[in-house]
């Protein structure tokens, strides 16, 4: 069965404004950190089995300090990104727990000035942690970080398009075991 292709367009060649985020800067960070972590577990971990980030993080004590370098800014904040620690209970049942690392950032950055509309500081971040040791809900363990950086901004852009598109309808996915049987011709072609 294939899969969904085809796109058509409804309309001739148009400019349109449409609202976005722009970025203006971005960086890249990978991390190795060695952590010891309190874990808030909702009843008694024995055995580490992993650490699990969603990608967000939580800014606070932001501070852009424009510098001589032209157009580049300081830019400082506290990034703590909470983690959910996967443990198992003395049964070998799955306990989830919570815990969070604080990192400090002094970062150099392009970052647009005077303007209405601010530009903002946006992190997406990944941790990930697979060998630790767990003792009395303290964690000690390496977390490999990757945390991506962007100066970003609300605007309004103009782009050329060809409309809207035409979407195919959608091919259900089936594990039929008749359907490799259904697809052969019915009479032999030679």
């Amino acid at each position: 069965m294939p899969c969904n292709s085809g796109l058509t367009y409804t309309n001739r060649p148009q400019r349109i404004c449409i609202l976005t985020k722009r970025v203006f800067d971005a960086c890249i960070q990978q991390r190795r950190l060695d952590e010891q972590l309190f874990v808030n577990f909702p009843e008694p971990a024995e055995t580490f089995v992993e650490v699990i980030s969603d990608g967000t993080s939580i800014i606070s004590d932001l501070t852009i300090t424009p510098t001589n370098t032209a157009g580049c800014s300081r830019v400082r904040f506290t990034q703590t990104i909470p983690l959910q620690v996967v443990a198992q209970n003395a049964n070998g049942d799955p306990v989830v727990g919570t815990t969070q690392v604080v990192l400090n950032q002094d970062l150099l950055m392009r970052v647009p000035r005077d303007s209405l509309v601010p530009a903002e500081v946006s992190v997406t971040t990944n941790v990930s942690g697979f060998l630790g040791s767990l003792e009395d809900n303290i964690l000690t363990i390496t977390l490999c970080t990757t945390i991506i950086v962007r100066i970003v901004a609300d605007v309004d852009i103009v782009i050329n398009t060809c409309g809207f598109i035409n979407l195919p309808p959608c091919n259900n996915y089936s594990e039929d075991v008749c359907s490799a049987a259904f697809a052969m011709p019915i009479y032999p072609t030679r």
